[in-house]
């Protein structure tokens, strides 16, 4: 009888030191990949060690579960996906410290990430060759497995080239270091039985991978063998983890090129870009991109910075890079091949600027998941995803490949890396209905039969997983299919290791464990809401949200923890699998379910960073909400969303609170009563009233000169309660623009409750605003708040909260201060400050900031104010995010976060830190006491020296 989840993790549990997970919320964050499958493991394992690989596989090997190793789960076959046990190997064997690098060879860990490495490896001029689109969060191990390549496949080939030995785990628990060129001792089981087995099969071998070299061959077993020679780490690399676990590799690096240069080419058709791409790969090109007119038109709408960049109206475009160690050879050359191409493209561009070569390349490798953008529930599905031919059938190809989408009147989307011949053709079908599970199917079938035709391969880059593993008997013949089966049982005689991948006698295998097929229950999707509905579907796996660098913002919590229940992917699969019925209803009350929830900060960077568009906040509140329906707010949050009387009243006794409220015995005091982090130290509180100050403030600036556009500063709570002297220079500069300002009544913005997920709280509060803005409104104010948070709030979130006209109008006349700013002096109405702004400024940009500028207005507004120079922090998020890091229970996630920030605050030496949002400002003075942060908007007022005159 099969053990359950909870005897595996307590049976695991003592021989491990590594975490191990049981429960169903954490199994169904590694249920799915990036690809069109679900299955949910028995029990996951997050091994520290090889001691801990070792143990885990012997276990499994001893109770016959079958065991799976997993990266970033990035893959878009189902590769990682197992019904026994996954072994997430990103989590601690990840060389969170350096990579060995001897002399031209690295050695890594397999959780460390493909960019990592190569970052580390970039000031020696060294790279890591093949380079997946997906390398900024693909781990290494993962890449070695599934044989990776890339763009730059013309001149590096497959991992397969590159590995010089590995280190493995075996079925049976035995550690292995396999290298290339050995000759194996015939004590050797496993290495004389490939010798074996690969030298009487050599012409089985010969004629059945006879394909293009981009093909991937099942096992490497084409050149395994030679001279009674073998190589075992190539023969491992690929194998998908059916054969052995990587837990180290020594990869060979490549000099990264001294000089790089692009050739962009437009074409007018499909068939003209065919026809060009031999003449790129004649002229040594060492990648030659493809993207079709769908994709250009999908990466101009999604992204601003690409409208300047991809020819918009293309039927097809070509990125074209060639490298040369020598710049004028390679102007040279790329003027040649821009001649070479006149009479098929329409247009060329060529760049030869790094920074701009770099955003070329980005809009190319967000390329995947922007496909998820498009509405509604068809959606773009990797079924037939690198297949790859000659580059001279490529005209061919593409004929055949129109003629099955005008068949099955399904639209195709083209892209992929058009010198190796191979394409990503992800045709549009809603998974959910049978009639397009069997048109995957019937689709599938005749593109791999015309592949075939062409003598190509139904893989070219990806693994074959649960995706193609059915189809490998038709490609290469049941002969070849049974050599691997051999080499297969060499290994792992009792088939533990992820069965039924990479070859399989199941041709329906592709079409089986589909995720979307469990169908959304109605009444759970009611209860999260409308808006909340459309979110679910939007993610499609790509582990974009997994990125460590600083390239991106998202995901904070990710980068901090490193943990699959930290990404907002993570949050989504299991919002998605709840409302699928996977997890029963009462399990989203589950405090396992609040834990990865509480795993969400509400940054907001997802929804203006994730490639698919999707605002996993706003399906994090959600769920919030239903769980504070049923159990109630917690003690901390309750506190920090119903704040203002206890606030109120520390301001009524401003001189006996501070004191009190800033010494170390009331933050512990603090601290134990409400849950409140006693190492956040607050500002000191206001005394008085923040309306009436400004009121008379106002009164003694008099009206504005002329007629004058009317303007409501609306304050936040940081400055009622903690800084009038910022709002006071909010309405300075207002006035000083000649606006007519009134200010309101202060009545703050209910972030917290909305993020907490108290929606009775926050749709009371939204209410109170729109009654009191709407009438302001109405006659013609725009209605100005100095924190993003605030604007977010009332630009976004209001009118989906408050279905009501006049909640609309409030949100769309609604402004962020610097945002207001900067439009007036795109209309000509921006006065400049009567005198220079100087000194030395670094700029923080507010997560909720990035949520709502295309580009931070700031540091533009300054330097037209005379402002020479600001240095941009490029730090990410400061950690406290807005409330979330004043609970206790949250320090160690809110430091993790801040410590990219705390270590760039402590390399300023007399610089001044500038940033709009309160809580930055806060958490700034916290991390380094030598800082005193302000708002821009205090810079500009100190420049307004006279008032206008009258």
């Amino acid at each position: 009888m099969p053990l359950e989840p909870g005897e595996i993790a307590r049976q695991l549990s003592g021989l491990v030191r590594g975490k191990v997970l049981a429960d169903l919320p954490h199994r169904v964050l590694y249920s799915t990949d990036a690809g069109i499958y679900r299955i949910v493991p028995a029990c996951v394992v997050q091994p520290q060690d090889l001691e801990d690989v070792v143990a885990t596989i012997r276990y499994a090997a001893a109770e016959g579960i079958p065991i799976a190793p997993r990266g970033a789960g990035t893959g878009v076959a189902g590769e990682s996906l197992c019904h026994g046990i996954v072994m997430d190997m990103s989590v601690y064997l990840s060389d969170k410290g350096r990579p060995h690098l001897d002399h031209d060879l690295v050695t890594v860990q397999p959780g460390t990430v493909l960019g990592q490495v190569n970052r580390f490896l970039a000031p020696y001029g060294l790279a890591i060759g093949p380079d997946p689109s997906s390398a900024n969060r693909a781990t290494v191990g993962g890449c070695i497995a599934n044989n990776a390549t890339g763009a730059h496949c013309l001149v590096y080939g497959h991992m397969a080239r590159h590995v010089e030995s590995l280190e493995v785990v075996t079925a049976d628990g035995q550690v292995l270091n396999l290298a290339n060129d050995v000759r194996p001792d015939p004590s050797d089981r496993i290495a004389s039985g490939c010798l074996e087995l690969l030298t009487r099969n050599a012409e089985l071998i010969r004629q059945a991978t006879n394909r293009p070299s981009r093909a991937r061959l099942g096992y490497q077993l084409r050149g395994a063998c030679h001279d009674g020679l073998i190589d075992m780490a190539r023969l491992v690399t690929g194998s998908e983890g059916t054969l052995a676990v990587i837990t180290r590799a020594t990869i060979k690096t490549v000099p990264i090129p001294r000089a790089k240069g692009i050739l962009q080419a437009a074409f007018n058709s499909l068939d003209q870009m065919a026809q060009a791409v031999p003449i790129a790969v004649a002229a040594g090109a060492s990648a030659c991109e493809l993207m079709d007119r769908h994709l250009i038109q999908m990466a101009t709408e999604a992204f601003d910075r690409y409208r300047q960049i991809l020819p918009a109206g293309a039927a097809a475009a070509l990125l074209i890079e060639l490298t040369d160690d020598n710049e004028r050879q390679l102007t040279d050359r790329l003027a040649d091949l821009e001649v070479s191409l006149r009479p098929l493209a329409y247009k060329t561009n060529t760049v030869l600027d790094p920074g701009l070569q770099a955003m070329y390349w980005r809009s190319r490798t967000d390329a995947v998941p922007l496909l998820y953008r498009r509405p509604g529930q068809e959606k773009p599905v990797p079924i037939i995803e690198d297949t790859t031919v000659d580059p001279r059938l490529l005209g061919r190809y593409i004929q055949g490949l129109e003629r099955i989408s005008q068949e099955f009147q399904t639209q195709f989307c083209y892209y992929g890396h058009a010198g190796d011949g191979e394409l990503h053709i992800r045709p549009y079908l809603d998974l959910g209905r049978p009639e397009d599970v069997q048109k995957m199917k019937d689709i599938a079938q005749q593109v791999f039969s015309l592949v075939w035709s062409l003598g190509g391969s139904i893989s070219g880059e990806h693994a074959y997983g649960l995706l193609r593993a059915g189809y490998l008997r038709q490609e290469f013949g049941p002969a070849y299919v049974d050599l691997l089966r051999h080499i297969k049982r060499l290994f792992d005689p009792q088939e533990i290791l992820n069965p039924g991948k990479l070859f399989s006698d199941q041709i329906d295998l592709a079409s089986s464990r589909i995720r979307r097929s469990a169908h959304l229950i109605a009444s759970r999707l009611s209860d999260l809401g409308t808006r909340t509905q459309a979110c679910i579907l939007e993610c499609n796996g790509c582990g974009t949200c997994r990125l460590i660098g600083q390239e991106l913002r998202m995901c904070p919590v990710y980068k901090a923890i490193q943990s699959e229940a930290a990404s907002p992917r993570a949050k989504a699969n299991l919002i998605e699998a709840w409302a699928a019925g996977i997890l029963q209803e009462a399990q989203l009350y589950d405090p396992v379910v609040g834990q990865i929830l509480d795993l969400c900060i509400h940054c907001k960077a997802c929804s203006r960073q994730c490639p698919s568009g999707l605002d996993v906040s706003r399906l994090v509140q959600q769920a919030k909400a239903l769980r504070i329906r049923q159990l109630g707010i917690a003690w901390p949050e309750r506190v920090l969303v119903n704040n203002s009387p206890m606030c109120r009243a520390a301001r009524l006794f401003a001189p006996l609170a501070n004191p009190i409220l800033r010494s170390r015995a009331g933050r512990w005091l603090l601290e134990a009563l409400l849950g409140l982090d006693r190492s956040v130290l607050m500002p000191a509180f206001e005394r008085g009233s923040f309306t009436s100050k400004a009121r008379r403030f106002l009164a003694r600036l008099g009206p504005p000169q002329g007629i004058a556009e009317k303007v409501v500063y609306l304050p936040d709570a940081y400055v009622c309660l903690y800084d009038h002297r910022l709002g006071l220079d909010v309405l300075k500069v207002l006035h000083a623009n000649g606006l007519q300002v009134s200010v309101q009544t202060e009545l703050p913005v209910p972030a917290p409750a909305i993020y907490y997920g108290a929606m009775d709280q926050a749709k009371a509060g939204l209410r109170r605003l729109v009654v009191q803005l709407w009438p302001l409104v109405e006659t013609g104010s725009k209605v100005v708040v100095s924190e993003p948070t605030a604007a977010l709030v009332l630009r976004e979130e209001l009118p989906i909260l408050i279905d009501d006209p006049k909640a609309r109008a409030v949100a769309d006349n609604t402004w962020e201060l610097m945002a207001f700013l900067d439009d007036l002096m795109a209309r000509g109405r921006f006065r400049p400050p009567d005198l220079p702004i100087t000194g030395q400024y670094a700029y923080h940009l507010p997560c909720h900031g990035m949520a709502i500028w295309d580009r931070p207005p700031a540091p533009g507004l300054l330097k037209a104010a005379g402002l020479q120079g600001i240095e941009q922090l490029d730090a990410g998020c400061c950690g406290l995010a807005g409330t979330y890091g004043m609970q206790a229970r949250h320090r160690q996630v809110s430091n993790a976060i801040g410590s990219v920030l705390k270590a760039r605050l402590g390399q300023l030496s007399s610089i001044q830190v500038i940033t709009e949002c309160s809580a930055c400002r806060i958490q700034i003075r916290n991390l380094s006491s030598s800082s005193q942060p302000i708002h821009p908007i205090q810079l500009v007022a100190l420049a307004y020296a006279k008032p206008p005159k009258r």
